[in-house]
């Protein structure tokens, strides 16, 4: 198992590789990841929209992440998930951060 410094160097170096690539080199990494690799990277990716908007734990933006992503699926929308997300931030307004 690697200890903590090694983790963190090993992420450095990945993403400043990573930040030399073209789009399309990126987009040919990610076509080539795992499928949990890859829902990794979006969870990611949405969990930063939720940090950005609501100023609530940590604990509790992976709650509310998880819940979203869940009712999105249980129910037919129209709507991206993205679009579903940022309706959820906006109907929790009493967390919204005050930009």
């Amino acid at each position: 198992m690697k200890n903590e410094k090694q983790k963190i160097d090993q992420c450095v170096k990945i993403s400043r590789e990573l930040n030399q690539l073209e789009h399309d080199d990126i987009l040919l990494i990610y076509r080539m990841l795992s499928d949990e690799r890859k829902d990794d990277i979006e969870f990611c990716y949405l969990y930063n929209i939720v940090s950005e908007e609501l100023d609530i734990s940590f604990e509790d933006k992976i709650i509310f992440l998880n819940k979203t992503i869940s009712d999105y699926y249980e129910v037919e929308y129209n709507k991206t998930l993205l679009e579903f997300l940022k309706e959820r931030i906006v109907e929790s307004n009493i967390y919204v951060k005050s930009k």
